[in-house]
């Protein structure tokens, strides 16, 4: 090796004084450091269950995990809306709470259809709506915002959720309310990363 070279140019332009050298130090950690945390994830079950989708042929093939995102995908109309509410209410079921941001449809839109879904009728009684709100206190809050969104506005409303609500999961409907443009993909990919490291930071799981 040329001892001539600059030690600059050894390690690259990219560590640039290893840009920010108490952030990046502060990030390296020795395989030591982990040891408690990998013997309870290896030998300690959880102190609560990993949520599940309410139906229960999937429950050994799908876990709702804290610290990750869910991409519900599908074309207009195709019913992803109407499926997320049933899963929302079996997570509440499984003792879980939620908060539901839909730029697309009212909170009273969605209570109608899940009091349809929980009474299991086209039209419930209405000692039955009264059943389903007495139930979903303390478990269900909705984000009452319709149209298009700023971003850092979804991000408060995640942060909101998981630190004052103690909610562990939150529904973003849908990822088009909260970007300019169906065909900017930088800017969806941008959204998208920023909700999966916000829900890894919070430990909540984040449902698009």
């Amino acid at each position: 090796m040329n001892a001539r070279v600059p030690p600059e140019m050894l390690i690259g332009d990219n560590f640039a004084e290893y840009m920010h050298a108490s952030e990046t130090q502060a990030k390296v950690i020795p395989a030591q450091n982990y040891r408690e945390s990998l013997k309870a994830a290896l030998f300690t079950k959880t102190a609560q269950a990993v949520a599940a989708l309410p139906w229960g042929k999937t429950l050994d093939q799908v876990q709702l995990r804290p610290g990750e995102v869910s991409m519900w995908a599908g074309a207009n109309g195709s019913g992803k809306s109407m499926l997320l509410s049933h899963v929302v209410l079996g997570l509440l079921r499984q003792g879980e709470k939620a908060c539901i941001a839909s730029f697309e449809m009212k909170p009273v839109r969605q209570l109608e259809r899940m009091a349809r879904q929980t009474s299991q009728c086209a039209r419930p009684a209405e000692r039955a709506v009264d059943n389903m709100l007495d139930w979903l206190v303390g478990k269900l809050w909705f984000y009452d915002q319709q149209g298009t969104v700023k971003p850092a506005m979804v991000y408060a409303v995640c942060r909101y959720a998981a630190d004052k609500l103690k909610c562990r999961h939150v529904v973003i409907d849908s990822l088009m309310k909260c970007v300019r443009g169906e065909d900017d993909y930088n800017a969806q990919k941008d959204f998208v990363d920023e909700i999966t490291a916000i829900a890894r930071d919070l430990n909540i799981h984040v449902h698009l």
